[in-house]
């Protein structure tokens, strides 16, 4: 705002601020006149007089006394001022100008429409000019404070600067909020989703073991849950589900135990059948909380009571295969694999009238192919089943008698060789 001079003699003028009130303050001394607002700019004119206000001559407000309006300028402070806060202008001293006519009583604290406060009554001067004696002053501080300082724009920004995004739009936004924007970016957490281990005392985390049929077992199944993350936790627990409410466990023979025990541990008895047997497990839980950003805004959505996924550990039950793999005249016991898939033997070499055998179940399957692996290449060769004698017999396993076939060599004799057979 520019303060012009006009006129002669001329006059030197500045705007203070003293605390709550605004005024213009003669810097010479030595003139007076009026300062008039006119045309967008501040003119002094010595030819208009101006109202001063003689600060040393303004009574104190009386509570008897009725004002008229702007002839009436009184100091006041609130009679309960010691009680007052620090920022609460009624407990100063201040000078007020009547701006409407008031009755006996009515004071700029009971009734601040009918009072216009001018400043301070220490810091008020005999050369001191109150805004509402210059024309147009007030209209102009007026226009200020009301000058609208929030942002709009719906034209979709066209790229990314620091936090503010491409794409984006603003409302109504206040410079504060938009300099938060861009120097702040908010942040987003990472969710991570409830999850739980499941293993078995079997297979540990595998999902599968081979057991042979008629075996009675104790398997213990055991699970832990991890409610997940919400990470920056941003005001939250950072956990994404709620407590967990109760293990789920089924299959054969699962007993009564604590659901909602966690680690859960539960001792499973079970007597092996052929074939598959399977035990599921999840972890029930209760909702989550609303994430949060790093603003404290919501941020996705909490996260639904639900199950974690469904976890399986199976028994497979076979009956196992027997070769001559340790010793010529001992059948051992090999490692047991599932029924109808290829089986490896290594076998050790004939001696005397002893010669290689294997026993294969015939739940296993009907064995259709032979192939015996060439050390010098690497590959597998197929051989004749027919260099193979096969016969019935059956075999106790596990209390349970079990038909097989044994496939005994009878060609010349061999040495040691590992020989793979197909269904």
């Amino acid at each position: 705002m520019a303060l012009n001079n006009t006129g002669k003699p001329k006059g030197i003028y500045r705007i203070i601020y003293p605390h709550d009130d605004v005024r213009l303050e003669f810097i010479n001394k030595t003139h007076r006149g009026q300062i008039i607002f006119r045309d967008d700019l501040w003119l002094f004119d010595p030819g208009i007089a101006v109202n001063r206000v003689n600060a040393y001559g303004i009574e104190e407000w009386s509570p008897t006394e009725e004002y008229v309006a702007e002839d009436s300028y009184v100091s006041y402070i609130s009679p309960d001022s010691e009680n007052l806060s620090e920022d609460d202008p009624f407990k100063y001293s201040y000078i007020y100008k009547c701006v409407e006519g008031t009755l006996a009583g009515e004071s700029p604290e009971t009734h601040p429409t009918k009072w216009l406060r001018q400043g301070k009554s220490d810091q008020v001067s005999e050369t001191t000019i109150f805004i509402s004696d210059v024309l147009g002053l007030e209209e102009y501080l007026e226009s200020i404070a009301n000058i609208d300082t929030t942002y709009t724009n719906t034209t979709p920004t066209d790229s990314t600067i620091g936090g503010i995004s491409a794409g984006t739009t603003f409302e109504n936004k206040t410079m504060q909020e938009m300099w938060d924007m861009l120097l702040y970016p908010e942040l987003f957490p990472t969710l991570t989703n409830p999850s739980a281990t499941f293993l078995s005392s079997l297979s540990g985390s595998s999902s599968t073991a081979y057991r042979e049929v008629g075996e009675s077992i104790t398997v213990t199944y055991t699970s832990t849950f991890n409610r997940g993350s919400i990470s920056p936790a941003y005001g939250t627990s950072g956990y994404r589900s709620g407590e967990l409410i109760s293990h789920n466990l089924t299959g054969p023979g699962v007993p009564s135990y604590t659901a909602g025990a966690t680690p859960m541990s539960v001792a499973v008895p079970y007597v092996v059948i052929l074939g598959t047997t399977t035990w599921t497990h999840n972890v029930s839980y209760a909702q989550g909380e609303q994430p949060l950003s790093n603003k404290g805004n919501a941020y996705n959505s909490p996260l639904p009571a639900g199950n974690t996924n469904t976890s399986s550990k199976s028994i497979i039950g076979v009956y196992p295969i027997f070769a001559t793999s340790a010793s010529i005249d001992i059948m051992t016991k090999q490692s047991l694999s599932a029924h109808g898939v290829a089986k490896q033997t290594a076998l050790v070499a004939e001696a005397g009238a002893y010669k290689q055998t294997v026993d294969i179940p015939t739940a296993w399957g009907t064995v259709g192919r032979l192939e015996q692996y060439n050390t010098l290449s690497g590959s597998w060769d197929e051989i004749a089943l027919s260099t193979f004698t096969v016969t019935d017999i059956t075999k106790n396993i596990n209390g349970n008698v079990v038909n097989y076939k044994r496939y005994t060599h009878n060609g010349p004799t061999i040495g040691a060789r590992t020989l793979n057979w197909k269904v």
